[in-house]
């Protein structure tokens, strides 16, 4: 299943709440991805460039006393020790992750950003970004990390992967980390491919047969309004003449027409309005919407195919994942030691950030601010 059917599924069971960053509409309005787009797609033509990779190789060490230290103890030791300069042969080295080559797409003064750290990050969009090609928001998103590399070295020559709060911060992460690998691993063993055609195939033997409605409507502002216009049509008017004088809608020109629509085409006031009425028939009462008072007119119906396994996969698949984290939750509960305490929150307890959201970690993507080419992106 997806990982992102599953990340949906783990916050609503357990309330883990992952922020995403600034919006992206104004990176697409100024027209930042339509110009780097075509960029990256030449760039992802050329063959990457490789960090130099590391030329030491680890020597098993012969077996010794227990307080003897292997061959390479020392090595280890001296980079341990500098904690605030990252050994640029290990940051940059090329390899498999999961299976896939995990190349290396940007340096940052010695610093490698990979391509899995690009997909992580791309699954931290809101979810209507998430549907964008990749190419598109590919660049914003290597732009984003290029960022934190930056401003993260500076955190490190001033000390900071020493500091108190970090620490905390660092481990508050890794648990949230932990729960949402351990998750994704407990839910990834359990939905199949089989057990999701099981459940399709259950789903689609009770649901109503599906099917859409041609329907015309006239909108007007007032509901005293409405009804005038209702006592007109009912009256025997025709519904196309009265909608073309009378409505406020774009569809006014075309007589109310609105077309073919479906359940999820509409309001759910709408709809369940539109969809009680027979072939012919005009609605008994104005309906109220956020855009004003309909009346409405059903001219057919007709039914139509249900959603295919595919189109409902994910749906499915969600569903189900929700289902064994909530299950698991539960009995994990049962057999645990909890203990809560009588606490009255105060305003003093919210949270008070001085940051925008693209930058709290967690939240590596957002808006990035134009500035000017540093002169060594290789194009």
């Amino acid at each position: 299943m997806s990982i992102t059917a599953i990340a949906r599924a783990v916050a609503a069971a357990s309330g883990a709440v992952h922020r995403s960053g600034a919006p992206l509409l104004p990176v697409l309005v100024a027209g930042l991805v339509a110009i780097a787009c075509p960029l990256a797609a030449q760039d992802a033509k050329k063959p990457a460039d490789k960090a130099p990779e590391s030329k030491a190789e680890a020597k098993p060490a012969d077996a010794k006393p227990a307080d003897t230290k292997p061959a390479d103890a020392k090595g280890a030791a001296a980079k341990a020790g500098d904690a605030s300069k990252p050994a640029k042969e290990e940051m940059a080295e090329t390899g498999p992750r999961d299976g896939t080559r995990d190349p290396v797409l940007a340096i940052v003064d010695g610093l490698a950003i990979r391509r899995s750290e690009m997909i992580d990050a791309s699954r931290m969009l809101p979810a209507e970004y998430q549907q964008l090609p990749m190419e598109m928001v590919y660049p914003v998103i290597v732009d984003r990390l290029i960022d934190i590399k930056l401003i993260a070295a500076k955190g490190r020559t001033a000390k900071l992967d020493q500091d108190a709060e970090v620490k905390r911060k660092v481990h508050e992460l890794t648990e949230r980390i932990i729960q949402e690998v351990y998750l994704t691993r407990h839910v990834q063993e359990r939905v199949t491919e089989q057990g999701l055609r099981k459940r399709y195939d259950e789903w689609l033997a009770k649901a109503p047969p599906p099917k859409e409605v041609r329907v015309r409507h006239i909108l007007v502002g007032s509901e005293e309004r409405a009804k005038e216009i209702l006592k007109r049509v009912k009256g025997g008017e025709d519904f196309a003449k009265v909608a073309r004088e009378s409505s406020i809608g774009p569809e006014a020109a075309k007589g109310g027409l609105l077309g073919w629509v479906g359940v999820n085409d509409m309001t759910a006031s709408f709809r369940d309005a539109a969809f009680k009425l027979k072939a012919g028939e005009i609605g008994s009462a104005p309906v109220r919407t956020e855009f004003g008072w309909h009346v409405l007119k059903a001219e057919e119906e007709r039914k139509i195919d249900p959603p295919s396994f595919p189109e409902m996969r994910d749906r499915l698949a969600a569903q189900w994942s929700n289902e064994i984290i909530q299950a698991l939750l539960a009995d994990t509960r049962k057999s645990a030691n909890i203990q809560r305490f009588d606490y009255k929150p105060s305003a003093e307890d919210k949270p008070k950030d001085v940051l925008s959201p693209q930058y709290r970690a967690g939240s590596p993507l957002g808006t990035p601010t134009p500035k000017p080419e540093d002169g060594k992106t290789k194009q």
